[in-house]
């Protein structure tokens, strides 16, 4: 089958939606279907193009998958309304693509929601319209009401009816979390037989832990006695990140000298974070690294930190976690109790949950985990073993193939009874 994916984001991205859209390319294009990409220039997650990347339109071969980029406008500070003329342009752009035209189905990544928009509104136009299937990693709706994007209840309702229409109108949706198919039933209208749930995979590859860890901390200047607290991954609003700098003020003046707070990566907030954090001898920050490098990072790491911010709820799966977890190393997550990344800490019974915006509460976590080896070793052992049995790539790449083969036959004669007996 000729399968295009539509996304915002791919490789050589390091981290967020990325490294999946680009995984699921490659595992599609390995079960033997003809594969192509349409994407934008590479951006994130510092919110500029990077170097090398020249004119407005690029064809290009990333691991044996075809790749279109079409560059769109990149706002360096990111907002709602700088995020949608960015998407929207890039949608405009796509939809002339002959990739989406050719494709016998089409997988839309939302973010970015414009694309999806646009496919569905171009189906409806078309006699004989291509099979979508929308793969949800975050809602927008919930994203305005939880990140405080507005004060408006009437933009969140306006904002929210339209995901809806865009999601009710694929023939398919995937949710990366059982809360999320909760939602998009209960809250968007869209038929629990449209819905499959297929959990984020990890991107990285594994490490020999007590060889290229031990030699990662002495390449950073870690010594034995230090304990490490790795924070991986995007620094934006929604990671509330200055709770984690309040966190090591408060460690340096209890007197836990020995622990280091990391964080690797960047966004939006980094200068934000690094002003709050100047002159703080406990606190380091390190550029994103190379995807070879990632696995001994996270696995030179005494704890690794998840943080959000008070009053997230269910807008996103932070797709840290699977990294965390196939990392083998305890996690701490300081989040609500009735978030996604909550409901995983559960679950996989590998880290310990302190309630969010609590630098204190975090710092106590952190203290007793390091005076425990053994729960350090305990919590390590369960997130590799909750990777195994929940979170396996080749396992999700099977349901997606299986999911796009039922739009062999023609859309019309596939009916919601036999999608769902595909899907489950």
């Amino acid at each position: 089958m000729r399968t295009c994916l539509v996304a915002l984001n791919y490789s050589p991205e390091p981290t967020g939606i990325a490294p999946y859209a680009e995984s699921l390319a490659r595992g599609l294009q390995g079960a033997g279907h003809e594969v192509s990409v349409v994407t934008t220039y590479p951006h994130y997650p510092q919110w500029r193009v990077y170097e090398g990347y020249e004119g407005v339109t690029l064809d290009q071969r990333v691991s044996g998958v075809r790749v279109k980029r079409l560059r769109t406008y990149v706002p360096s500070t990111p907002r709602f309304t700088t995020r949608i003329v960015m998407e929207a342009i890039f949608a405009v752009r796509a939809m002339m693509s002959s990739e989406i035209s050719k494709a016998d189905v089409v997988i839309v990544i939302s973010p970015a929601l414009t694309s999806l928009l646009a496919c569905v509104a171009r189906g409806r136009l078309t006699r004989q319209p291509t099979p979508i299937v929308a793969w949800v990693q975050d809602f927008y709706g919930l994203g305005i009401r939880e990140t405080g994007v507005s004060n408006s209840s009437r933009l969140q309702r306006l904002v929210s009816a339209v995901e809806s229409w865009g999601l009710r109108g694929s023939d398919a949706v995937v949710a990366i979390h059982d809360s999320f198919e909760a939602h998009l039933v209960s809250e968007l209208a869209v038929d629990r037989g449209r819905v499959s749930v297929v959990k984020n995979w990890t991107h990285v590859d594994g490490c020999d832990r007590a060889g290229d860890a031990a030699e990662y901390r002495a390449s950073q200047g870690w010594v034995d006695d230090d304990f490490v607290v790795v924070h991986a991954g995007n620094m934006g609003k929604k990671q509330d990140l200055q709770n984690v700098v309040r966190a090591a003020e408060a460690a340096r003046e209890a007197g836990y000298d020995d622990m280091k707070f990391v964080f690797v990566g960047d966004g939006s907030e980094r200068s934000a974070i690094e002003r709050a954090a100047a002159g703080a001898i406990n606190i380091e920050f390190h550029d994103p690294v190379p995807t070879d490098e990632f696995p001994a990072l996270l696995a030179s790491a005494d704890a690794l930190l998840l943080n959000e911010a008070p009053g997230l709820r269910g807008m996103a799966v932070p797709s840290k976690l699977t990294s965390y977890f196939f990392a083998g190393r305890p996690v701490v997550a300081a989040t609500s109790e009735d978030t996604p990344a909550a409901d995983e800490i559960s679950r996989s019974a590998a880290g310990i949950r302190v309630a969010p915006g609590d630098p204190e509460g975090l710092v106590a976590a952190l203290r007793d985990l390091h005076a425990s080896p053994r729960t350090q070793r305990d919590l390590g052992d369960r997130g590799r073993e909750y990777f195994r049995s929940e979170l396996s790539e080749g396992s999700a790449i099977a349901r997606f193939e299986t999911l796009i083969s039922a739009f062999r036959r023609p859309t019309k004669d596939l009916s919601v009874s036999q999608l769902t007996e595909v899907q489950s």
